[in-house]
């Protein structure tokens, strides 16, 4: 296995998945539903990969986007899904959804609101950032 070259099916753009993302991917299939959840390091949108894939198959054909769509009447789909935060507790980071849902680890985090949680916090430095001080 090697870093997986494709094009986003969200953002169209050329993107690189690494070996070790792939395999961490793998590795915590029992938190996705069984999925091989990756992310595009462009748009930060979760990308399904099947573990049945063809021997000797081009990947990028067998790449699809993954959507879950949640329900919240007062709130965008957008906000509902792009993380309001993280808390790190003994050294794991959980995410807590815009809709205002429970803090997620990052797996079960694309899992359910198909965007990569650490990237998107990553891509918005204000979004889970340094505490807000009253004074000086």
């Amino acid at each position: 296995m090697s870093d997986f070259e494709t094009t986003c099916t969200v953002c169209e753009k050329d993107i690189s998945i690494t070996e070790r993302e792939i395999k961490l991917a793998i590795q915590h299939k029992g938190e996705t539903g069984g999925k091989i959840l990756v992310s595009c390091p462009e748009c930060c949108r979760v990308l399904v990969m099947p573990d049945d894939t063809p021997e000797g198959a081009d990947l990028s054909q067998w790449i699809t986007y993954v959507q879950d769509v949640v329900c919240v009447p007062i709130l965008d789909d957008d906000y509902i899904r792009i993380p309001a935060g993280k808390v790190v507790l003994l050294g794991k980071t959980s995410y807590k959804p815009g809709g205002g849902d429970q803090a997620l680890g990052k797996r079960a985090y694309m899992y359910r609101y198909g965007i990569n949680p650490e990237c998107a916090v990553a891509k918005n430095p204000s979004v889970g950032g340094k505490p807000f001080k009253i004074g000086d």
